[in-house]
């Protein structure tokens, strides 16, 4: 068993930590380590884990993973306090964890918060033209200006249902 940490607060580096434990447990039953996420929801801490395969997973999938993973991070001491582990399916408005997955999506429809603004705006929704050395090309969907997105500026990203 890997050696917990002691984190009492998820913050990035406590979230890669996190990962480490957990993609083992994930891939080795032959599934894709999607993402992860934290979030206080209604006053309660939730931390979800997206997972994935070829065909979709299902709820038996994120049953098996959630009980294996809830119990390796019982015994370590990630948080006071509780929180609210939730495993699922990234679903058809899949969140983007990083720059793989910008790349495995490029031409799809995106939608974007960012923190720092461009040209004075912060929300996009466009197509992925690219993403190459940490940044991602986007090409807005009513303007068809492109922007240039460095990823350590997005704060969310996501697919979006691309409705004719």
């Amino acid at each position: 068993m890997t050696p917990c940490p002691e984190l009492f607060m998820f913050d990035k580096e406590a979230l890669e930590k996190i990962k480490e434990i957990i993609r083992p447990v994930i891939e080795g039953d032959n599934l894709e380590f999607v993402g992860i996420e934290f979030k206080v929801e209604c006053g309660r801490k939730i931390l979800r884990i997206f997972i994935d395969k070829e065909n979709g997973v299902n709820v038996e999938d994120c049953a098996k993973i959630s009980g294996r993973i809830d119990s390796l991070l019982d015994s370590c001491a990630f948080v006071s306090g509780s929180y609210c582990l939730e495993v699922s399916s990234p679903g058809l408005d899949r969140p983007l964890f990083g720059e793989p997955d910008f790349k495995k999506f490029e031409g799809s429809l995106v939608k974007i918060k960012i923190s720092h603004a461009i040209d004075g705006q912060k929300n996009f929704i466009g197509y992925l033209r690219g993403c190459k050395d940490q940044n991602i090309i986007l090409e807005e969907k009513c303007s068809g200006k492109n922007f240039e997105i460095n990823l350590s500026n997005i704060s969310k990203a996501k697919l979006e249902i691309d409705v004719l």
